[in-house]
């Protein structure tokens, strides 16, 4: 079975419009799914992985994504279960 990890992360205030698409495109381009919420992203994981891996993985892509658009600071939360998140 498959590991689904939903993620928001808040880019504090003086985050610029470039460095949020930066950061954006980021998560896009390490699979990762905007969801319609503000801030709000999933991706899937193989098979086997586990939610520990998963919350690791998904860890480190918000810190490069981070460190790729210059964004020093923000929060990140993160919930791994075997379950698309559901959205309404």
């Amino acid at each position: 079975m498959s590991v689904y990890v939903m993620l928001t992360v808040d880019l504090d205030s003086g985050v610029s419009d470039a460095a949020r698409k930066k950061f954006n495109a980021y998560l896009a381009k390490e699979n990762w799914k905007k969801l319609k919420l503000t801030t709000t992203w999933y991706a899937s994981f193989k098979e086997r992985a586990t939610n520990a891996g998963a919350i690791g993985a998904a860890k480190t892509v918000v810190k490069n994504a981070a460190a790729d658009a210059d964004i020093s600071n923000y929060e990140a939360a993160a919930l791994a279960g075997d379950a698309v998140p559901t959205v309404w």
